[in-house]
């Protein structure tokens, strides 16, 4: 079973310091002045794997060998195996195959 776009953007989130409530609650880590917005994922957790604006701010935060790792994945998943071509989603995916995130397992408590 594949991960849907939405279990791939809460995985991005969780990556990028979002945390996740046993109660259900999603919170962004804090902004410059140290506020912090929590609520349901659908108000808080961004569509990472429909926007290619998103996931390049996310692509931001890997470190160098992550890079190479998210490059040599993102060729693999790529249907013409260009780069250029990939969509927001194959790009979601090699993202958390580069993490070392891509289980198909629920989200269920940050730890």
């Amino acid at each position: 079973m594949e991960l849907t776009g939405e279990e791939m953007s809460q995985k991005i989130a969780l990556s990028l310091g979002y945390k996740f409530s046993p109660d259900g609650i999603w919170s962004k880590p804090p902004d410059k002045k140290g506020t912090i917005v929590s609520g349901p994922h659908t108000r808080i957790v961004p569509s990472f794997h429909k926007s290619l604006d998103l996931m390049f701010e996310a692509r931001m935060k890997l470190s160098d060998k992550e890079k190479e790792s998210y490059q040599a994945h993102l060729r693999t998943i790529s249907p013409t195996k260009k780069i250029l071509d990939a969509t927001a989603r194959d790009h979601a995916e090699a993202y958390l195959k580069a993490k070392g995130l891509w289980a198909e397992e629920p989200i269920e408590e940050a730890a």
